[in-house]
């Protein structure tokens, strides 16, 4: 958030109306649901914590207003702050920009009794127990909308799914430690699922608020979109949402979208100065006040405010997308409470400077330099006094190498400065975020040695892919940047993006389905290595690209190259063989020779 003025002040009552979305009046029934488990620490701040931070912000805001209010959630508040406060003690959970001031906090110990009201608590099991239950809620909001005639706000921060549905919400289920195994489509919250649960029902206004990845789908989808209007997605139907980077404290401040639809509910009041690269308030409000605002230029302000802080990753970015069931051109109309509610809401919240070292340009919390030999030497001491539980490397408890102990501490500490040093991708993209900040945790002394064995095997398999890849793109010949240097983030950007390049840009994306199928290294049976990773695959893709040279028989050239390689070094190990037995025969002759 930016920062708040002297003239910024709550105003009172009823004064002022807004027309940013979403749409909260005395007749609306709000529900809500955070996706997020605490299994293996995931509702961390430095991990999925930035879904809670949304969670509660939101939760905050709209205190005390609608006809109703339901918040579901497998995590108890109490248990967050107990168990997070201790490393985050100014507050664990925060929602704003880190380059600004004025971040709220959202959710600490002083503020667990306001967190409890309207919260509805389910077991944190890792089953679809908070889905299900979700569904029967969700139905039960609806119907009390219908029979009073009011209307649904639709609220959820989680992750999507596009492996195997198109967007559906990952609800109180871990991640897949093992990157071999994928969600069952029927353990998510699909839209058809929400769409069943409503049917033969009257009809309901519904706003549908959603921050997950690839949340254009609920957008495009004639399963949900028909049944809510509008629906407001965080991200294109196949890219992911983003949260800020990392602050000074290793936190994720919540998500990028909510910020910034939030910033317009509340800027009509000067709550929030535009940056100077902006217009500012005043000019804003006398080129688009809040009641000549059409719904395509809400949309548009919140595109651009994102695209100002785009945040590109494994599918080059995201930018959030929205319905126009009635025309992008119509005005946007509310008959919500008046903005002093929502900013008494917000004054509430107690706020932060921005993050002292918050740096648009980093990738990570601090880089390796800054690592000091005192933290590596702290976790070697630490490492050495526990006793080693690794076994063998096909164990399901085992490390990829097979080591233990001490020189398990050690060997993971080589493997993660040296993935960290070779350009990864950033920590705010879904399928890094535990690794990078295990990797962190471990160099800086943090990891628990319970950790270390599924983060060795993480970092061996993907610098084992990555080594592969650059193994294939030197025997095919192809002119690329060693990967360890390869930014996929920067390469996309100059060479994909701009304007004028969507022949190269479809050329690539062609060529990217092809490599992200083919896998490179196959995991030992049961080692856990985490969530799918697509740097080498997009390395290779860009190599072929570039060389306007076909995958497949790229890929066909080098397995066969590898065969004979395979072929040749069989052949020398057999006629070593045959060597060693013929000299073994003969030393054997000699002796019985001797004997005779």
């Amino acid at each position: 958030m930016s920062t708040e003025t002297d003239t910024s002040r709550p105003m009172s009552g009823e004064q002022a109306t807004t027309r940013s979305p979403p749409d909260v009046s005395a007749s609306t029934h709000i529900i809500a649901l955070c996706g997020t488990t605490d299994i293996r620490g995931m509702a961390s701040p430095d991990l999925d914590g930035w879904m809670v931070s949304d969670f509660f912000a939101w939760k905050g805001i709209f205190k005390g207003l609608g006809a109703s209010q339901r918040w579901m959630t497998c995590l108890d508040p109490v248990n967050l702050a107990n168990r997070y406060e201790n490393q985050y003690p100014i507050g664990p959970y925060i929602q704003g920009d880190p380059h600004e001031d004025n971040r709220a906090i959202v959710l600490s110990r002083p503020q667990i009794s306001s967190a409890l009201e309207d919260l509805e608590v389910l077991p944190d099991t890792g089953t679809t127990t908070l889905r299900d239950a979700f569904l029967r809620c969700f139905r039960e909001t609806y119907q009390a909308a219908g029979r009073s005639g009011g209307s649904v706000l639709l609220l959820i921060t989680s992750h999507g799914d596009i492996e195997v549905s198109d967007g559906g919400l990952i609800i109180g289920l871990p991640e897949p430690s093992d990157v071999t195994t994928q969600l069952e489509r029927s353990s998510l919250l699909t839209s058809e699922m929400l769409r069943d649960v409503i049917n033969g029902l009257p009809p309901v206004r519904t706003t549908t608020f959603l921050t997950s990845c690839f949340s254009e789908n609920w957008v495009i989808t004639p399963n949900w979109a028909p049944h809510s209007d509008p629906v407001l997605a965080a991200a294109q139907k196949d890219e992911p949402s983003h949260s800020w980077d990392c602050t000074t404290a290793g936190r994720f401040s919540g998500g990028v979208f909510s910020t910034y639809v939030l910033q317009e509910l509340l800027k009509e009041a000067k709550v929030i100065e535009e940056s100077e690269s902006m217009p500012s308030t005043q000019d804003f409000k006398s080129m688009e006040s809040p009641q000549e605002r059409t719904w395509k230029q809400w949309c548009d302000r919140v595109r651009s405010l994102m695209a100002r802080h785009r945040r590109r990753g494994e599918f080059f970015g995201s930018l959030p997308v929205f319905t126009a069931t009635n025309g992008l051109e119509l005005f946007w109309t509310r008959s919500g409470y008046g903005l002093g509610r929502y900013l008494e809401n917000w004054h509430k919240f107690p706020k932060l400077p921005k993050s002292q070292y918050a740096n648009p340009e980093m990738d990570r919390k601090v880089t390796l330099d800054e690592v000091s030999q005192a933290n590596i030497d702290a976790y070697k001491e630490f490492m050495d006094s526990q006793v080693g539980q690794a076994s063998s490397g096909d164990a399901r408890t085992g490390s990829w190498s097979g080591a233990a102990g001490p020189r398990l501490r050690s060997k993971t500490c080589d493997l993660a400065r040296r993935y960290l040093a070779s350009k990864p991708g950033l920590n705010t993209i879904t399928a890094n975020r535990w690794l990078h900040a295990s990797s962190r945790s471990l160099l800086e002394g943090r990891l628990d040695h319970k950790e270390l064995v599924n983060l060795e095997n993480a970092l061996s398999w993907r610098l084992y892919c990555t080594d592969e890849a650059q193994k294939m793109a030197n025997n095919l010949n192809l002119n690329m940047v060693p990967i360890a240097t390869w930014s996929w983030e920067d390469w996309s950007a100059k060479t994909i993006e701009p304007a004028g390049l969507e022949n190269r840009r479809a050329l690539f994306n062609k060529n990217f389905a092809v490599t992200k199928q083919r896998k490179l290294v196959t995991p030992p049976q049961g080692a856990q290595c985490g969530r799918e990773w697509y740097k080498p695959a997009a390395y290779l893709a860009a190599a072929f690209s570039m060389e306007d040279k076909d995958p497949a028989t790229g890929y066909s050239e080098y397995t066969a190259s590898q065969v004979k390689v395979a072929r040749k070094v069989a052949r020398k190990q057999l006629k070593g063989s045959m060597n060693l037995r013929i000299a073994c025969e003969g030393v054997r002759a000699s002796r019985v020779k001797k004997r005779d």
